[in-house]
């Protein structure tokens, strides 16, 4: 009974200091993001022509000339499949 008192005191004070925690207080950092959104003519990716992306047809709209050949490669291949007429209709 003597050893059971002061044992019940350590455990106590064990279970109150595994508690406590001594890292500090977690502060979220600022995000990293712009205070306004990019006008369109900071983002020219294709010439203004006053027509809506989606009704230019994709050859004048994609300028580089190496993505216009892979496009035009998958339309190539896809048309043995029947799937070219459906996804030309799309760009």
């Amino acid at each position: 009974m003597r050893l059971l008192r002061p044992t019940a005191a350590a455990a106590l004070a064990c279970l109150l200091a595994a508690c406590n925690t001594m890292a500090p207080r977690y502060e979220r950092p600022a995000a990293p993001v712009a205070a306004a959104f990019p006008t369109a003519a900071a983002s020219a990716a294709a010439p203004s022509t006053g027509v809506a992306p989606a009704a230019q047809p994709w050859q004048s709209y994609f300028q580089d000339p190496r993505l216009a050949q892979l496009i035009q490669s998958l339309f190539d291949y896809l048309s043995a499949t029947h799937l070219a007429p459906a996804l030309r209709s799309t760009l």
